[in-house]
């Protein structure tokens, strides 16, 4: 499975010269049905976003060793990966959705979902530097995630939270190389 190509099963084509087929031949066998998947070291099939984000984490060291701030993070990584559920979707809204679909999907999110969100971040964050403490931790990438493709929607939907604008760059940190290395984002809302 670690040779499934992702982009072609999401666009529903044929995987060519991997050897693996299409997603069609292939769903079957995954464990449900679905992706993203992660093929271990060991080759033990794992299956969810959360679960391979988590297992990622552990082996990264950015989960807090108390049990009960694990939890703590986990909540906190649960509440970024809300803004990627539906009905309030941020990840297509930006990179598929065109046209008054577009303006729609971003209105609701913008003006529906987000300003509450923000209001539970950013009182959650206070005034330390991140969510859980001095140290940057795996809940803080998967909010950061989702709050970067807000900014795409609406570069000012942080203004009123200064305290979640800090907390933006200080997670930005340590990722900035991989930040300015990868392809610029194609403006949302628009036909490719």
């Amino acid at each position: 499975f670690e040779q499934i190509s992702y982009q072609h099963f999401f666009h529903g084509k044929a995987n060519h010269g991997s050897g693996v087929g299409s997603w069609a031949d292939v769903k079957p066998r995954t464990p449900f049905g679905q992706l993203p998947l992660l093929v271990t070291h060991t080759g033990r099939v794992i299956a969810q976003t959360g679960a391979i984000n988590r297992y990622a984490a552990r082996l990264a060291g950015l989960v807090p060793l108390d049990p009960v701030e694990a939890a703590y993070c986990d909540s906190i990584y649960e509440a970024g990966m809300e803004m990627s559920q539906p009905p309030h979707n941020v990840n297509p809204i930006v990179n598929l959705l065109t046209g008054d679909e577009f303006e729609a999907a971003s209105a609701r999110f913008l003006e529906g979902f987000l300003p509450e969100r923000l209001v539970a971040l950013s009182r959650e964050l206070g005034t330390k530097l991140f969510f859980c403490g001095d140290r940057v931790m795996f809940c803080d990438f998967a909010v950061f995630h989702h709050l970067d493709m807000a900014l795409l929607l609406d570069r000012e939907c942080l203004r009123d939270h200064p305290n979640m604008i800090g907390w933006m760059d200080r997670v930005a940190e340590p990722i900035r190389e991989y930040l300015q290395s990868r392809p610029d984002a194609t403006v949302a809302g628009c036909q490719v």
